[in-house]
């Protein structure tokens, strides 16, 4: 924390990761058991900072972090329907880089409030691969190099937001956005790992309402309901206001071979949870 007038604190971490292997991750596509297979490892660097200030008089904090993080003897791995498919072997080597932003504070007195943003970017190459393609009638050799992994996703935001009956605040209202960038996923059905797609993005919107029933206060009132407690609100929020549909995977149907002019497999996607009604008491001793 440098001797500055402003308030800024700067941080750094490293470390190196060993993960040992899992069984899923020592069988294959087609359910060999790899025995042999060694851990997948990892150098992660991040460097970042937090800044505190003063905004209309009340606290503020922007947090940013970057970060990388160099994979190594990574087993790849596809997603069929809700199940992970392991490749069996450390084919690949990759990495993951980013960058995230965080602000945080009181936009409204007395109301806890953040906006976040995440740009991110991961990668992976299996080594010595290629596949042979026709090109102008001569088969040409072709190296992949580099694809998106199934976490691949370059852009998040991030909105939640709270406010309250300006004249009564023990109602509050709170207001929370998300959306994600397109993730890639590919056919568990193909040997290759380069062949990829894009799911749609995700998109959310929350709101919710809540009620103070029990204020705080230091001397405790006999004979008054919940007494024993510091204070309690009672919520009622609605997750996915909107009802959209969120792809999670695909379930992946295969047609009959001898089907002229049709795909040999189909696409259904899984959808995410739908429109959700919650009730949440909180209590504090």
């Amino acid at each position: 924390q440098p001797d500055w007038q402003r308030d800024i604190m700067f941080r750094f971490s490293a470390g190196l990761y060993y993960q040992p292997p899992f069984y899923k991750e020592m069988r294959n596509l087609q359910g060999v058991l790899n025995k042999e297979l060694s851990a997948q490892q990892s150098i992660h660097l991040l460097i970042g900072g937090d800044y505190l200030f003063t905004s209309w008089e009340r606290p503020f904090r922007l947090s940013a972090e970057l970060f990388y993080k160099d994979l190594r003897q990574i087993v790849p791995y596809k997603i069929d329907n809700v199940s992970l498919k392991y490749a069996g072997d450390n084919l690949a080597k990759g990495y993951a880089m980013g960058v995230d932003f965080k602000i945080n504070g009181e936009f409204v007195p007395g109301a806890e409030s953040w906006l976040s943003l995440s740009l991110m970017q991961t990668r992976e190459d299996i080594l010595n691969d290629y596949y042979f393609k026709e090109i102008d009638e001569e088969m040409v050799k072709i190296e992949p190099g580099y694809y998106p992994r199934p976490t691949d996703q370059l852009f998040s935001a991030g909105l939640f937001f709270q406010d309250y009956l300006p004249n009564n605040p023990d109602y509050k209202v709170h207001l929370n956005l998300i959306y994600r960038s397109r993730l890639p996923y590919s056919s568990p059905k193909k040997d290759r790992f380069d062949e990829y797609y894009r799911l749609p993005p995700y998109r959310r919107v929350d709101v919710g309402f809540s009620k103070n029933i029990k204020k705080f206060k230091r001397d405790k009132e006999p004979g008054k309901p919940f007494t024993f407690f510091r204070d309690m609100w009672i919520s009622a929020e609605i997750f996915n206001l909107m009802g959209m549909n969120n792809t999670i995977s695909y379930y992946w149907v295969r047609t009959i071979s001898n089907q002229e002019n049709m795909p040999g497999m189909f696409a259904v996607p899984n959808f995410l949870t739908s429109r959700r009604f919650n009730l949440k008491i909180t209590a504090r001793f």
